[in-house]
Parts: C-alpha cells; sequence; structure tokens
C-alpha cells in the first residue's frame, strides 16, 4: 500500500505518470518502501541505543549539516503543501529528508562512535528525523509496519 500511495502522491496532482509496479516498490530511489524501510532502520538504531532524549551539540560534517537545513525547511513545505492544496510537496521533501539521512548514515557509525558528545548529537538527529518522518508517513496516510 505504501508503494501506491507515495507513488500516486509524489507528482503534482495535475500530471500525468505512468504506473510501473517495479520502479515503485523498489527499496532504492525515491519509492513508499525505500522510506518505511529507512524510517524502520532509524527506529531499530534509537532501540539499540537505547535513546530517548538529548541535544545537538555537536555537528561534525556536511551531511549532518545539510540534514539540519532540510529540516529547517519543514515549515515552508508545510505552507505551500497547505497553500497548492496538494501532498507532492510533502512527498518529495519527505525523499530529500531521508536521502539526506542515508547519506549521513552510511558514512558515519552512530552506535559506535567513541565521542559520547558526537554520538548523542547524532542519535538525536536520528531520532528528530524519524519523527518528523513518522509525521509525514501518517500525514500521508502510509502506515508503517515494525518490521521489513
Amino acid at each position: 500500500m505504501a508503494a501506491l500511495k507515495y507513488a500516486d502522491l509524489l507528482p503534482y496532482r495535475n500530471t500525468d505518470y505512468i504506473f510501473e509496479l517495479d520502479k515503485f516498490t523498489d527499496l532504492e530511489g525515491k519509492t513508499g518502501p525505500y522510506l518505511l524501510y529507512s524510517t524502520i532502520r532509524m527506529k531499530s538504531l534509537l532501540n539499540k541505543a537505547d535513546f530517548t532524549n538529548g541535544t545537538i551539540t555537536k555537528l561534525k560534517g556536511i551531511e549532518e549539516k545539510d540534514i539540519a537545513l532540510t529540516l529547517l525547511e519543514l515549515p515552508n513545505v508545510l505552507n505551500r503543501s497547505i497553500e497548492a492544496k496538494t501532498l507532492n510537496e510533502i512527498a518529495e521533501y519527505l525523499y530529500k529528508l531521508t536521502s539526506n539521512y542515508n547519506k549521513f548514515y552510511a558514512n558515519n557509525k552512530v552506535l559506535i562512535e567513541e565521542d559520547t558528545e558526537l554520538k548523542e548529537s547524532w542519535l538525536t538527529l536520528t531520532n528528530i528525523v524519524c519523527k518528523v518522518n513518522v509525521l509525514l508517513l501518517n500525514t500521508l496516510a502510509i502506515e508503517i509496519p515494525n518490521k521489513m
């Protein structure tokens, strides 16, 4: 269902698109399963770290800064979505945020980071992105399973 809903919401409502099952169900790229898999992985990371709350006091690289800047775009995205009466802005934003997070995650070992201040900042950033993903997936009426 996530694949279908996301694929349907992604293009602007007045444009046509070609339905391609393989493309829309891929775990890579701009798809519902990609967003779900990434969100579930974030939740798993937070559970493994037994993380509930923290603060961001240190950002090391460009990837974390890209995530932070993307997070700051959220209010504008929501306003544009409301004004245009369309959900495609939210769908695009969700992919951008998740993609930025995955770039960061691929290059950093969050759970085994020895710098405790940096680790807490990374876990807090993960927690924020995860919460935004959950909020926006719920907004798009896409249910998040416990496992994939």
